[in-house]
């Protein structure tokens, strides 16, 4: 029998970011699940982010699942702060001593976890990093990992580069107060600025309390009919291939988004990015280019200094096209070899 004759094998995905309409995020699971298909393996259950999954353990108990996937992404850091790190990190157990079935972290960065996180994780059967730094991390606190570039790399059709660019795009930051300021420094320059998600545009006042409104009714009806959030499609994006054409055709971005960096590195769009909240960014351009030239730091103050050297020009240079391109190339051989492993580890 061949492997496309044969059942599917079935997973669920937690940690699926994609229905805030982030376009990264969406470049991320595209690519998963695009990934795992080709491998004859079917995603049956998306768990959206940020939705503790420890309270409904009796339900995920029944579900007919062969495996689960992490998809780790910038969520697992801090674990003294964040509770999803923690709630995360606790499937793998979970999955080891309750549902006896493979478990799998892809597409992470970690930083700043504490002695139990590290417990966690070592019950899982394979983990991914996107960049080296977290690698060596797991390394030092006695982990095996493998190292895959951030799936959005992946996510660029082959549409070959525009005939011409024009324009400095500018998109937001982690931070409110840094969004802010990018956007009214790119008002001052008369660059295009842009929140990196697809969100319905500036509503009234009127408008924003009825979403508040909304958003406390939800939690209301969580608390009366706590069913477990998942589903079992993924959510679209309709901008996503619009988003990358404003990126593709623009001379320059400056950014403070760790996937505006990575996309606007796969098109080819010379980036000057500022650090997110952890070094993922710096992480990722270290092992592109070996330096961190184009990553400034997270200081409000010098936000102007930045827009003045991007308004200049910030092509990227012979070396550097060359180092994205090897970069480019081994991360697809060494995603392919990941989907081969899961597979094998699901059987």
């Amino acid at each position: 029998m061949t492997q496309s004759s044969q059942r599917p094998k079935r997973v669920a995905i937690f940690n699926d970011t994609s229905p805030g309409g982030h376009y990264g995020c969406f470049a991320v699971m595209s690519v998963l699940v695009e990934q795992l298909r080709r491998q004859n393996i079917e995603p049956v259950i998306f768990w959206p982010c940020s939705h503790d999954w420890r309270q409904y353990k009796d339900q995920i108990k029944s579900w007919d699942i062969d495996g689960l996937i992490v998809n780790g992404e910038g969520s697992i850091h801090n674990t003294a702060t964040r509770e999803r790190a923690k709630f995360l990190t606790e499937l793998g157990p979970f999955c080891r001593e309750v549902l006896k079935i493979p478990s799998v972290i892809v597409n992470a960065s970690f930083y700043d976890l504490d002695e139990q996180a590290f417990r966690n994780l070592s019950a899982f059967d394979i983990i991914s990093t996107r960049e080296s730094k977290s690698q060596s991390y797991l390394h030092e606190h006695g982990l095996a990992s493998t190292l895959v570039p951030d799936f959005s790399f992946f996510s660029v059709p082959p549409t070959g580069l525009p005939n011409s660019r024009s324009g400095v795009f500018v998109t937001d930051s982690v931070f409110k107060n840094t969004t802010k300021a990018l956007s009214k420094l790119a008002n001052d320059y008369e660059f295009h600025f842009e929140v990196m998600k697809n969100t319905p545009q500036a509503r009234s006042q009127f408008g924003k309390s009825l979403k508040k409104l909304s958003r406390e009714f939800k939690k209301l009806l969580k608390k009366l009919d706590p069913r477990p959030p998942f589903y079992h499609e993924l959510p679209t994006n309709t901008e996503f291939d619009r988003f990358l054409d404003r990126l593709r055709s623009s001379e320059a971005v400056l950014t403070g988004r760790f996937h505006t960096t990575t996309l606007a590195i796969a098109t080819r769009t010379p980036v000057l990015a500022i650090e997110s909240n952890t070094p993922k960014i710096s992480a990722v351009l270290t092992d592109i280019f070996a330096s961190t030239e184009r990553v400034r730091p997270l200081k409000e103050a010098d936000l102007p200094d930045y827009f003045r050297e991007v308004a200049q020009g910030y092509d990227y240079s012979e070396d550097e096209l060359a180092a994205i391109d090897a970069y480019l190339s081994h991360g697809r051989t060494a995603l392919a070899g990941l989907f081969k492993s899961l597979a094998s580890a699901l059987r």
